[in-house]
């Protein structure tokens, strides 16, 4: 689905302004500080409900306002939208993100995907070269929009490991009992072996469509209920599950983030992001 016009009033810099894209290729110039980043942000927010650059939403807010309002104009008429808020407007408890097509408010699950979209920047070199939650966000940002029951399961296991974590800080207070943990480790497992899946199936994608000599290597992290569970009340954390993957990238056998020149990651990522295309067309039908 193409997005033909975007509308932003109060999204960082830009106070009420609208942009309208060719279905071909579109170039958006400008000077530094001009917004050029901003009008990706705010696509890549209508694609996924998540900034690849604000840790908080109020980063999003128009100095001094209340709300942010962004707007798509799909192709096929549809208007997708994204209000967000401080988490108060005039005093009063509001939600941070409301999402909604054609004026009817959505959940997350029925409004990302509406969108498709594959981000390159400059920044991506850290998929290689950075930490492994950049690597995770990265798988993250992907596979929620090749299907609702990914970005069902991602959430519901978020939610379970920040319940069964204060639950293993409890044991260890001595306010909780280890029978308390076992609803949230059937969530874990349950949800957790939906996430490895996809994600394995997108690192056998990769592998297949990639050129000889550069291949994908997953470390995958399953949830094992019991096994340290000793160690995860001492810590107060759970040290298994998808929360802990990572994977590198290989070409001719070296590990890129280690041994690989500038040159060699940023083509690496280059091909990682042309698999990510291929992926969501694979999985989507679409474009």
């Amino acid at each position: 689905m193409e997005i033909q016009k975007l509308f932003l009033e109060n999204f960082r810099n830009f106070k009420k302004s609208a942009f309208e894209f060719s279905p071909k290729t579109n170039f958006i110039l400008g000077p530094n500080k001009s917004g050029k980043t901003t009008i990706l942000e705010a696509i890549s927010l209508l694609s996924t409900v998540n900034s690849f650059r604000a840790e908080k939403i109020s980063e999003m807010i128009r100095w001094g306002k209340l709300m942010a309002n962004i707007q798509g104009q799909m192709a096929n008429k549809s208007l997708l939208q994204i209000i967000l808020t401080s988490g108060k407007i005039q005093g009063k408890k509001a939600p941070k993100k409301k999402l909604s097509i054609n004026g009817v408010e959505k959940k997350k699950r029925d409004f990302v995907g509406k969108l498709l979209s594959v981000l390159f920047r400059p920044e991506d070199i850290r998929i290689i070269t950075g930490s492994p939650t950049r690597r995770r966000d990265f798988f993250n940002r992907l596979l929620v929009q090749t299907g609702w029951e990914y970005a069902r399961s991602l959430g519901a296991y978020q939610k379970a490991l920040k319940s069964r974590n204060r639950v293993l800080e409890g044991i260890r207070e001595d306010s909780s009992q280890k029978s308390d943990l076992l609803f949230w480790d059937q969530s874990l497992d349950k949800n957790g072996e939906i996430i490895f899946r996809a994600r394995e199936a997108f690192v056998n994608f990769v592998n297949r469509f990639w050129p000889d000599g550069l291949r994908l290597f997953y470390q995958e992290s399953r949830f094992v209920a019991q096994k340290n569970l000793k160690k995860e009340i001492e810590r107060g954390m759970t040290l298994t599950g998808p929360h802990r993957d990572d994977f590198y990238v290989e070409k001719n056998g070296r590990d890129l983030s280690a041994f690989g020149s500038r040159s060699e990651q940023r083509l690496a990522v280059l091909n990682l992001k042309l698999a990510e295309i291929e992926f969501i067309q694979d999985k989507r039908e679409e474009k």
